[in-house]
């Protein structure tokens, strides 16, 4: 029951829920902490063997996987710090949980640390998240790059998610160091931009259910590790597992389409399609994944990978979206043929007006626009 409760707590307040790229790290970066959680209880470290294989998979699939190796390298440095502790004679943090081998934590962490670069990209995914990481663009036009500024009701349970867990600690008088550490981290992450949230949720989830199962004694050594109980708990997330896939995962293409036009202009895409409109197409940055997919045959004038287009390019198209900048301005604008834009966007309102722009198609999410060629028809202003 209080799994099930704070699973539920737990996808409420994850912003923005949903079944993309991203939704993988949060599922691995769970594995990962009931792993560390669990050696950090029992003693048991070669349990730990288990992550290189996980974070071969991990880097394949998500760029974000270098929080879960963040997570391994200071759970490897606390263990560092306790074993030097202890030659001096110090266990002040180390008197609540079995000693681990600092050279046994650490090799793995190293392991770890190559399988990320079994990939088809190798050492270039780091260059990658490195540019994330510093890119200006991101922090000043996307929204979910920016910190919480409660004005939603999840930004207060994410609240009390942080401040709950630190009160399991305080109530038990931990001195976990990893976990206090890691959930100060989190907590820095996770209120200074909304996009990682999920981080700081996941965090304070696990160290809520471990101080929960540590007052139970649920995995003390002389206890069998999977009791009855635990197999039928683990029978109900396997049926609800494949109950979910079958209700969610659309079965057939017709299904998928009208499930992805739920938050995407597939409708405007097909009418691109059946007016036979001419490439190159201008769009806004969060469809641009989309179009890439969707409409193969026309390039796209941005999409999410900011970090392939700079933080010039990127300003700039934001600062067309936001009428800072004129149309005439952006290059990308003014040589596309087709522009496909929001319904209710101000450039959609300004092209409505403006000679040379025909408008194709509007459902109210998009409204494609074709711009006419010919010696009478100017550039945009």
């Amino acid at each position: 029951m209080p799994a099930a409760l704070l699973s539920a707590i737990g996808q409420y307040a994850i912003p923005d829920f949903k079944v993309r790229p991203g939704s993988l790290s949060i599922l691995l970066l769970g594995i990962t902490l009931i792993v560390l959680f669990e050696v950090r209880r029992t003693g048991r470290v070669r349990n730990l063997l288990w992550l290189p294989l996980l974070f071969i998979l991990w880097a394949n699939l998500h760029i974000q996987f270098v929080y879960g190796l963040f997570v391994i390298g200071l759970f490897a440095a606390v263990v560092l710090l306790e074993s030097f502790a202890r030659r001096l004679g110090t266990n002040w943090f180390t008197s609540q949980s079995p000693p681990l081998s600092a050279a046994y934590v650490v090799a793995v962490m190293s392991v770890c640390g190559l399988a990320t670069l079994i990939t088809p990209y190798t050492y270039h995914t780091y260059q990658v998240a490195w540019q994330y990481a510093h890119s200006t663009a991101v922090y000043d036009y996307i929204l979910e790059m920016r910190a919480m500024n409660f004005h939603w009701p999840e930004h207060y349970v994410r609240l009390l998610l942080v401040m709950a867990a630190c009160f399991a600690l305080g109530q038990r008088r931990s001195r976990n160091l990893f976990a206090i550490a890691l959930l100060a981290i989190s907590a820095l992450i996770g209120f200074h931009q909304q996009r990682d949230t999920w981080f700081m949720v996941l965090v304070s989830i696990a160290t809520i259910g471990d101080a929960y199962f540590a007052e139970k004694q649920v995995w003390q050594e002389g206890l069998p590790r999977f009791t009855r109980e635990k197999h039928i708990v683990a029978s109900l997330v396997a049926v609800l597992l494949i109950v979910s896939i079958v209700r969610y995962i659309p079965s057939s293409q017709e299904s998928l389409l009208l499930k992805v036009g739920e938050g995407f202009p597939v409708k405007a895409c097909n009418a691109i399609l059946g007016n036979h409109l001419p490439p190159p197409i201008f769009n806004p940055l969060n469809w641009g994944g989309f179009l890439t997919w969707y409409l193969p045959d026309y390039p796209v004038a941005i999409d999410g990978r900011t970090d392939l287009y700079g933080d010039e390019i990127t300003i700039r198209q934001y600062k067309v979206w936001d009428g800072e900048l004129p149309p005439g301005k952006e290059p990308t604008l003014v040589h596309a043929r087709t522009l496909l834009l929001g319904s209710r966007t101000g450039l959609a309102e300004a092209l409505r007006e403006t000679p040379g722009y025909r408008l194709v198609y509007d459902d109210g999410m998009a409204a494609v626009f074709e711009r006419m060629v010919g010696p009478d028809i100017g550039t945009p202003q």
